[in-house]
């Protein structure tokens, strides 16, 4: 339902999808454009159980914490530095699940993408399981950073994720 929503209204695509293993611990690392990016991913993975990591001050506000949390997010506590946020291991891929991580930490305000924060090299340190990259082009102008509402079908830039 995800991936018709974001067809319809976005445009967006994926790629090279059939590449995603379907079984197995598996830790997906993706740029991150825009507030559609964890939808995006998650929705091309394909249908296997998929959790993502979010810094846990995306669960200040009760109402949208209700819904990561049922979208399965796991909060990471960010403000204790990059390693140890991490250290906890809040949401080991070991158990067959696929773990969607965005290594710089938080949305590219020009679409660049910035350095990898530390957290990131340790969780693919520690999981020990397969890394699959994923690569999100022209979600910047495809959020509510953009100051526009896209109209269905609309020109310009759409969102794909290889």
């Amino acid at each position: 339902m995800t991936r018709l929503v974001l067809r319809i209204f976005f445009g967006a695509k994926g790629y090279a999808t059939d590449n995603v293993p379907q079984t197995g611990a598996l830790l997906v690392v993706a740029n991150h454009q825009s507030y559609l990016d964890p939808p995006a991913v998650g929705s091309f993975v394909g249908a296997r159980h998929m959790e993502f990591l979010g810094r846990a001050s995306l669960f200040r506000f009760k109402p949208f914490a209700w819904l990561i949390s049922l979208l399965n997010t796991v909060p990471i506590q960010d403000d204790q530095g990059d390693t140890a946020a991490i250290r906890e291991d809040p949401a080991p891929p070991g158990a067959g699940s696929a773990v969607l991580i965005f290594p710089e930490g938080s949305r590219t305000p020009d679409g660049v993408v910035h350095d990898f924060k530390r957290g990131a090299a340790l969780v693919m340190r520690k999981g020990q399981v397969p890394v699959l990259p994923a690569a999100i082009v022209g979600a910047t102008s495809a959020g509510p950073e953009a100051r526009q509402v896209a109209p269905p079908n609309r020109s310009g830039p759409q969102p794909r994720c290889a």
